[in-house]
């Protein structure tokens, strides 16, 4: 049975929902992508940090599930998030953001002056991370989304491939520049998965896309990696260059 509308996730209850937006208690993140053969950083990813009243950080999972119920307070939360992501990223490097379908539909159709949008467009070495694992509806967001942003500059990902919970729609798959496999592929031993992952990545060469592989967590996923001819990876074996930025309330624009 569908959740009422009114529900927020059990990890993230009203009042905290309600701290968090009243005290924009918003930081962001930014995980390195490593050259698998070079060894050095060839971008970060953005990712968005959460905080309760006494300091907890929450999971950011559980309080985007909360905002799902309410796609107007999603949108602000995500216009808010992507400035701050913007303005604090590590620079001379590739950025990758997220983009979430749902907080893009509550302002209507999409376009490159949506007030998500607008921060990232125009900002050099942008890759926007398109999620289409949901329905349909979200497939034809991220293909009127690509076509956007490829008109102002921005390359595109495809992000969680071969994910347990994701679809994957083939026209998103052709239109992007870099596939970002899912770290289940690292445990996966299933010849048939080994052969499709082979397959991925033999497409990926001959059509000049690139890879990110994510979870990687020790040296031996770092080899597999390599390996496997992929161009880069991301997870915690990477920790010691993880950026944490911990913005107060007045660096980020005021919800209104």
């Amino acid at each position: 049975m569908p959740r009422p509308c009114h529900a927020v996730s059990p990890e993230v209850d009203a009042a905290t929902l309600l701290a968090i937006l009243e005290r924009q208690a918003f930081g962001a993140a930014y995980q390195p992508m490593v050259d698998v053969r070079a060894g050095r950083i060839h971008g970060y990813e953005a990712l968005a940090r959460f905080h309760s009243d006494d300091g907890r950080q929450l999971p950011p999972n559980a309080v985007f599930r909360a905002l799902h119920d309410n796609p107007l307070l999603l949108l602000q939360v995500e216009k808010a998030v992507k400035a701050l992501q913007v303005a604090h990223a590590p620079e001379g490097c590739k950025l990758f953001v997220n983009l979430d379908p749902d907080a893009l539909l509550a302002a209507g159709e999409p376009a490159a002056d949506h007030p998500v949008l607008a921060p990232l467009v125009g900002r050099p070495g942008l890759v926007v991370e398109l999620i289409e694992n949901a329905n349909l509806s979200d497939a034809r967001a991220s293909l009127t989304l690509a076509r956007i942003l490829r008109a102002h500059g921005a390359e595109l990902a495809l992000d969680d491939v071969g994910a347990d919970h994701a679809l994957l729609a083939f026209p998103v798959l052709v239109g992007v520049d870099y596939l970002k496999l899912d770290r289940s592929w690292l445990r996966r031993p299933e010849p048939e998965f080994g052969a499709l992952l082979r397959k991925l990545l033999e497409f990926a060469g001959e059509t000049g896309k690139r890879t990110v592989l994510e979870g990687v967590e020790t040296p031996a996923d770092m080899e597999r990696a390599r390996y496997l001819g992929i161009d880069y990876a991301q997870g915690y074996l990477f920790r010691d260059w993880f950026r944490e930025v911990a913005v107060p309330s007045d660096a980020v624009a005021r919800l209104a």
